[in-house]
């Protein structure tokens, strides 16, 4: 059973990021890799995982960085992303698991890598204001 939580990861190699592109019933956008937490995993466990199944990557450090949720009013459930920043990983990104067993014409997924000085003008990078937080924290880390 999936909580409210998702696990979400940063890499970051040569001035860019991987993302998740995705086309989902017409619809192209980018998302951070990550997935839902199972109610018997930690959120850290769970961004393990997700990264071992949805990309067939090896986390071996890693640091938190940010949570964010997208409940907007009091009574909406909402979901509550927890962002870590991968610092050292095994394996070269190749989709695999889940989103590669839907993969079909009305549901696509590939990995890329995009600019870190792109993603400010990306407007269908989801959730937003987690891309504007990122933003925010990397240009703290070089200043």
């Amino acid at each position: 059973m999936r909580t409210n939580n998702r696990a979400a990861g940063i890499i970051i190699q040569n001035e860019e990021i991987l993302l998740l592109r995705r086309i989902k019933n017409g619809q192209e956008y980018f998302v951070f890799p990550g997935g839902g937490v199972e109610s018997e995993e930690t959120i850290y466990q769970a961004l393990i995982r997700e990264m071992e199944e949805e990309l067939s990557l090896r986390v071996n450090t890693s640091k938190f960085l940010f949570k964010i949720s997208t409940k907007k009013n009091p009574s909406e459930v909402g979901r509550v992303f927890h962002f870590y920043l991968i610092d050292s990983h095994e394996g070269n990104p190749r989709l695999a698991g889940p989103e590669k067993e839907k993969m079909c014409e009305n549901n696509q997924y590939y990995i890329q890598w995009m600019r870190i000085s792109d993603l400010k003008n990306t407007p269908n990078l989801f959730p937003e204001n987690a891309k504007l937080r990122l933003l925010d924290v990397l240009k703290s880390r070089t200043t």
